[in-house]
């Protein structure tokens, strides 16, 4: 069995017992240099679905629309858009979803990516052990093969871990260190400082690895890949009733896209040049149910 759980699978197992509580979200980043600019606005929820039979039902919707100006050949106008619906039944899950990154989302078949996950928990408690299987559609390694994997994770209350690869960890009071990997170049590593749910301060340094697949490209098997690597401070502050906001402002020190069949057949690379970067978002968590820490 192969040790690479899916991205989403690492997320659930670290989610609350019932899936969590409804939430929502919307923001914007808006960041750029020499003449060029690059605008992101985002919204995302999800929320239970209640039960269907034995199985609990949870649905989760997202969507960004990124504008950018820039002399290359990377699209002026792109969209992500996703969509997702899981279940849970005991020890057994699944979840399927679509998704399409495009210039003109769900516009054909080969801008789509469809997928699917079944899981089973193996065992339960501080150390736990999930099996599944999973299957994407235009992942962007091992494209189409449905492949099995097993997630190991350690939960309590000053420490979780998941291989591969997941911590957070609490370094002394009100200060949390967290390190995340998601294949293929996608990483994470974050020193919080955090005195209430939803009021921190954070030093972020990331990588971001995206995909898209442009309507109407002349060869179906080619990909338009997107690289940035960056450094953000945040600052999270309450604003009662569930609602908090987050601000950041950061500065993207690595930044090329380029095409290609998979993620390490590069062709065209263009860079774009280090820039500075700002956000603001609104998130939304019903009170008395707040968010897992980061």
């Amino acid at each position: 069995m192969l040790l690479v759980p899916a991205a989403c699978q690492a997320q659930e197992m670290l989610a609350l017992p019932s899936g969590g509580p409804p939430s929502a979200e919307a923001g914007f980043n808006y960041g750029g240099a020499a003449g060029a600019f690059y605008r992101e606005s985002r919204v995302a929820a999800a929320v239970p679905l209640g039960r269907f039979g034995p199985w609990a039902l949870r649905a989760s919707l997202n969507a960004a629309h990124l504008s950018s100006s820039e002399d290359g050949y990377f699209p002026g106008e792109l969209y992500r858009v996703g969509a997702n619906v899981s279940a849970r039944n005991g020890r057994l899950g699944w979840a399927l979803g679509a998704r399409s990154n495009s210039d003109r989302p769900f516009g054909a078949p080969d801008t789509e990516d469809l997928s699917a996950d079944l899981t089973y928990v193996l065992s339960t408690g501080t150390h736990r052990l999930l099996a599944g299987l999973n299957y994407s559609s235009q992942r962007s390694f091992w494209r189409g093969v449905p492949f099995p994997y097993i997630l190991y994770s350690y939960m309590s209350d000053d420490t979780q871990f998941a291989l591969p690869f997941f911590l957070r960890t609490r370094l002394a009071r009100n200060w949390w260190l967290t390190l995340a990997y998601i294949p293929v170049k996608n990483g994470r590593a974050a020193l919080r400082y955090e005195t209430a749910p939803g009021n921190f301060t954070e030093l972020e340094l990331y990588s971001r690895l995206e995909q898209y697949l442009p309507y109407g490209r002349p060869d179906k098997d080619q990909r338009l890949y997107r690289y940035s690597c960056a450094a953000a401070l945040k600052r999270g502050l309450p604003l009662g009733r569930g609602f908090t906001v987050e601000a950041q402002a950061g500065y993207a020190f690595f930044n090329y896209y380029f095409t290609g069949e998979k993620f390490d057949d590069v062709n065209a690379r263009t860079k774009l040049g280090p820039w500075p970067f700002a956000g603001l978002a609104v998130k939304f968590v019903p009170a008395g149910k707040p968010a897992a820490r980061r």
